[in-house]
């Protein structure tokens, strides 16, 4: 009996205070038994889409990645660019592979399931009618794009790779910048996104 008490004492309980210490700093034990998929899962589709969408080298996808999340430096890599493929794992953990498919672009790979994988792509006809119905853009301010233009300049300047800002106004667009080897024909992925 008494060599289970001291088990628990000098095992268990120790155990349970730092389960309740990493609790109260958000890292409940759900969050620890999670966080390698979602790392995993992230880091691939973030590569998938940065390589093979945006066309960034590996050392560009994996230099934005480790913005999202210190954790993420943790991630081992594989490339396949005769499949267009991204696999990841965090410290051995959570293997996880995404994969390109032309007009839909990068998805993570789920056993089992194939409705992306099977996709057929019909080829998009490009417009020359003015933005939103094609590509043409007919609509700078050129205040609005000075604006825009120094804003990607200074935040580039302060190491945020801001590769592109786009200002739509009243149904328009207005401004359109770009930085870092991007221009209105790179595909990037939508973030920070606003409606104001």
């Amino acid at each position: 009996m008494k060599a289970l008490k001291r088990t628990f004492w000098f095992l268990f309980l120790p155990l349970i205070l730092l389960l309740t210490l990493l609790s109260f700093i958000g890292l409940t034990p759900n969050y620890l038994l999670n966080a390698p998929s979602v790392a995993s899962g992230i880091g691939a589709k973030l590569l998938c889409s940065a390589r093979y969408v945006s066309g960034f080298t590996p050392a560009q996808a994996e230099s934005d990645l480790i913005q999202y999340s210190p954790i993420l430096e943790y991630l081992s890599i594989s490339y396949d660019d005769d499949n267009k493929q991204v696999t990841t794992s965090l410290l051995g953990l959570a293997e996880t592979t995404a994969s390109y498919r032309n007009g839909i672009g990068c998805y993570t790979d789920f056993s089992g399931y194939t409705a992306r994988a099977d996709y057929e792509h019909r080829p998009f006809s490009p417009s020359s009618a003015s933005w939103p119905a094609g590509s043409r853009v007919d609509t700078i301010l050129p205040a609005w794009q000075r604006l825009t233009d120094s804003i990607v300049s200074s935040d580039n300047e302060q190491g945020l790779n801001t590769r592109a800002l786009l200002v739509v106004h009243n149904g328009e667009i207005v401004a359109e910048s770009y930085a870092q080897q991007t221009d209105a024909e790179t595909p990037l992925l939508g973030l920070s996104l606003i409606h104001i």
